[in-house]
Order: structure tokens, then C-alpha cells, then sequence
């Protein structure tokens, strides 16, 4: 049994906000704390509109919102808990000093996580007297739906906070991928990051639009990354495995990687992506592009979890 009970939830922005409806609909203790108190008053209304997706997905979660405790200072909130999870402005200045002041405040035994999406732990942690239980737990937007958590570990964090980290975020439904080193970005933010920057060369170069890249990605490949990775991918791509992949694709390889471009963000392809993108909202605002987006997330992990082709 899990002897990870009780969690603050320290910054209650987008990521906080998911991260405290997951917690309570895994029946924890949330305590919550946020130095604006405009986010903090905001806090009920985020988790009463994650609740009706959290229980479609799952029907053992409450119909009832359980009551979560919203601490009013940043020492409230971390008395007593096991689990932190910090997600608070993506800054390393804000986070190295939000880290020392957690690491004063929270029990010795309380691993420290952060919700950053590039950061650094070694730098995180450098002003803390306690760095062993210090490390990331990147989640993907939206915190409450989304399996995936990146743990990345700093040179001064010690293996048994990895492990417990791990088995807490196993324990509640997630997927923990234990990064073998650290590096800025992680894994699944590189990923993303290297096929926008195709697709920001795409739009530069007059070769496609945004909308054709986003039909490009939903009506291709990204069918089949729901359910399946790159290297499987590419591993059927060949017939009868990867080896036979690089036999048939060896040249094509040398020849696509030659040809991937270098985009310059200027002025002209920022509005010229930012007015195409825009079309998205023309029917829609951006919170009913969200809800529905959450509710066609539902769908594939139902469908997903049906179709793991590595088990």
C-alpha cells in the first residue's frame, strides 16, 4: 500500500489546478497553496470542470468533489504531507527559491517534486540543505488525463527518492518514465519540440499551412502514435523488424535528415502561424476547444489501453 497519503499542491495555475483534481480523485489529502489568491479562488471552479472527464474515464471516482484544504501560506500547506508537487512559473530563479523555501518548510521524509517541463534538477536543488528528495515529476497538459510523468533526477537526489517517486505515481494511475540522465527538456518535450521545428520550416519555407500540418500529423501518424511509439513504428515499416528497416531505408534516411530545416523565428512566421492557428477558435473559444478535446482524450486512452502492442 501506498504510504503516500497526503500532497501539497504548491501553484495552482493550469498544471496545479489538473494536478489537484487528479490527486483527490485518487482519494488523497490536496492541500493547496498559491501566493496569488486569484488562482487559489479560482482553484474549485478548474476542479469541478476536470471532475465529469475524470469520472468518464473512471467510474470508481467519486460523484462528490472531496474537500481539498487551501492553505493560506506556503509553511500551512506543507506541514505534515508526504508528496510535494510544485507547479509554479517555468523560471529557474523563481524555482531555486521556491525549492531552498519548500526544502526548509516540508518534512524531511516529503519528496519534493516539480512540475517543470525543461528545468534542470541540479539547479533546482542547489540551494537546498535537503537535495536528496528533490527532483522533477513533468506531467503532460492535461495533468488529470495525460498518463505520462518524466522523473528526472539531479546528480545530488538519491535513488530511494527516485523509487519512492516512482512507485507513488505508478500507485495512482500514472506512467512514470525514470530518465537515465539529466537532461534540459526531457524526452517527450524534445520529441515535440523537434517536430515543430519541422513543422515552423514547413510554414517558413511556403511548403504547407498550419492547418495542413495538423491534418498532416491527425490523418497520418499520429493514428498510430496513440498507441505505439517511433522505433515499433518503424520497426513494422520494415516487415519483418528494425534490421530490415535500415536495409530498405538506409538511403532515404541519409537523404529525409538532409533535408529537415533550420527555421528562424521572425516576426513574419510568428503572426503568419499565430493568424492561421487562430481559425481554430473562428466556431469555438479556446474553453470549448478544450473541453472537447478532453472529452476525445477520454476516448483514446479507453481505446488504447485495449491496443498495447508491447504486452
Amino acid at each position: 500500500m501506498n504510504e503516500i497519503r497526503t500532497i501539497a499542491v504548491v501553484g495552482t495555475g493550469t498544471i496545479g489546478a489538473g494536478w489537484a483534481a487528479y490527486f483527490l480523485s485518487r482519494g488523497l489529502v490536496v492541500k493547496a497553496f498559491d501566493p496569488n489568491p486569484g488562482s487559489l479562488a479560482q482553484l474549485p471552479e478548474k476542479i469541478a470542470k476536470a471532475w465529469p472527464i475524470l469520472r468518464g474515464l473512471d467510474a470508481s471516482v467519486p460523484e462528490r468533489i472531496p474537500e481539498i484544504v487551501i492553505a493560506s501560506s506556503l509553511s500551512e500547506a506543507l506541514e505534515g504531507v508526504n508528496f510535494v508537487q510544485e507547479s509554479g512559473p517555468e523560471s529557474e530563479e523563481l524555482k531555486i527559491r521556491l525549492f531552498a523555501e519548500m526544502d526548509a518548510a516540508a518534512p524531511h521524509t516529503a519528496i519534493i517534486a516539480s512540475s517543470s517541463s525543461s528545468l534542470l534538477v541540479s539547479r533546482l536543488q542547489s540551494a537546498c540543505t535537503h537535495p536528496e528528495r528533490c527532483l522533477v515529476g513533468h506531467p503532460f497538459n492535461p495533468p488529470y488525463l495525460i498518463p505520462l510523468v518524466e522523473i528526472v533526477a539531479g546528480p545530488k537526489t538519491a535513488e530511494w527518492a527516485v523509487a519512492k517517486a516512482e512507485a507513488f505515481y505508478r500507485d495512482i494511475g500514472k506512467q512514470p518514465l525514470v530518465l537515465a540522465k539529466e537532461i534540459s527538456g526531457y524526452i517527450a518535450n524534445r520529441l515535440q519540440n523537434a517536430i515543430f521545428k519541422e513543422a515552423m520550416h514547413l510554414i517558413q519555407t511556403g511548403a504547407a499551412t498550419v492547418e495542413d500540418v495538423d491534418n498532416a500529423v491527425r490523418f497520418g501518424p499520429g493514428l498510430r502514435w496513440a498507441f505505439m511509439g517511433p522505433f515499433l513504428t518503424y520497426a513494422l515499416g520494415g516487415g519483418t523488424g528494425m534490421r530490415r528497416y535500415f536495409e530498405i531505408f538506409e538511403e532515404e534516411i541519409a537523404t529525409s535528415w538532409g533535408e529537415l530545416g533550420q527555421p528562424t523565428m521572425t516576426d513574419e512566421l510568428r503572426e503568419t502561424v499565430i493568424a492561421q492557428a487562430e481559425t481554430f477558435f473562428a466556431k469555438r473559444s479556446v474553453g470549448e476547444v478544450a473541453a472537447r478535446r478532453d472529452e476525445a482524450l477520454v476516448n483514446v486512452l479507453k481505446a488504447a489501453s485495449a491496443l498495447d502492442l508491447t504486452n
